[in-house]
């Protein structure tokens, strides 16, 4: 599911947010020093989460094409090792005979 179960309440609250942050936009235009800085920050911090996802996008295509052949793994005692991909068989058990 792409988008979480919502209410009116949080399309409510989504709304007025979005009201409050034109009023405090039109302020900017009209040229109030605190209105641009606030502005400036909401701007900049949406810029930056839109530059994160793209980035998490083209790094997950970039991923699917070149594939990886080996896996790190981390022993009990704090090494990294090298395994391949493919499943390894179980080997049989001695002792239950």
């Amino acid at each position: 599911m792409l988008l979480p179960r919502y209410s009116l309440r949080t399309t409510l609250i989504a709304t007025s947010g979005c009201a409050v942050f034109f009023v405090v936009l039109g302020q900017a235009v009209h040229g109030q020093p605190w209105a641009i800085v606030v502005s400036v920050a909401v701007v900049s911090l949406v810029v930056m989460l839109l530059v994160h996802a793209l980035l998490y996008l083209i790094t997950a295509a970039f991923s699917r094409f070149v594939g990886t052949e080996q896996l790190p793994a981390h022993t009990s005692r704090g090494g990294v090792q090298t395994t391949l991909e493919q499943p390894s068989t179980p080997k049989p058990d001695d002792s239950l005979s």
